[in-house]
């Protein structure tokens, strides 16, 4: 786990200070890089969009309200996996931000033994979120291409009165002649349908 974790640069905001210290000290036993540090809810969203650390290890700030919608905004903007250390009685806030880029939370006061084994697994849950994120990406971009092509087949049978097997093989040799992708074909027959339209 230590090789794992050696080098992962981590921003840690607290609103109590001897907690703070605490957690910096044993992210920096466990080979860690703290980047910043902050008692303000506010500043380390600031702090975090601007360095883009690799976690958030991060108290609620009770006292801004409500401080975990800074998490939340940060990862709105920029998924960051983040960490939250709470008290029992702040598990309704504990919730919220498990909706969003905060993937698992511990309970104050927390050691090395706590911490450690619970970072590795948020930073493995989070890769694991970004490969499915990545993946939907993928699955949206192939069925948006598909629905173009599908299109563009209807166009090319209409003008040209061939089948569906015929304009499908026909826009295949466009893409495959100029060396680009079958989607690409299909926006050139789409777009020129329009202007001639």
């Amino acid at each position: 786990m230590e090789n794992r974790l050696k080098g992962v640069k981590v921003y840690v905001g607290h609103q109590d200070e001897t907690q703070r210290s605490r957690l910096v000290s044993i992210l920096e036993k466990l080979d860690m890089e703290v980047v910043g540090e902050t008692s303000s809810a506010a500043e380390m969203e600031k702090a975090c969009l601007a360095k883009r650390p690799d976690l958030i290890v991060s108290g609620l700030f009770p006292s801004e309200n409500p401080g975990v919608d800074a998490l939340v905004s940060i990862g709105e903007v920029e998924p960051i996996p983040g960490l939250i250390i709470a008290k029992k009685e702040d598990m309704e806030a504990v919730e919220k931000a498990l909706e969003d880029h905060v993937m698992a939370y511990l309970i104050d006061p927390v050691d090395e033994h706590d911490l450690k084994p619970t970072i590795y697994l948020v930073i493995k849950r989070f890769e694991q979120f970004q490969e499915l994120r990545e993946e939907n990406e993928n699955l949206k971009e192939v069925i948006a291409t598909r629905k173009k092509v599908e299109r563009a087949k209807g166009v090319l049978m209409a003008l040209y009165d061939l089948t569906e097997e015929d304009a499908y093989l026909k826009m295949r040799k466009v893409a495959t002649d100029r060396r680009i992708k079958l989607g690409e074909v299909a926006d050139l027959v789409i777009k020129n349908a329009q202007k001639s339209a």
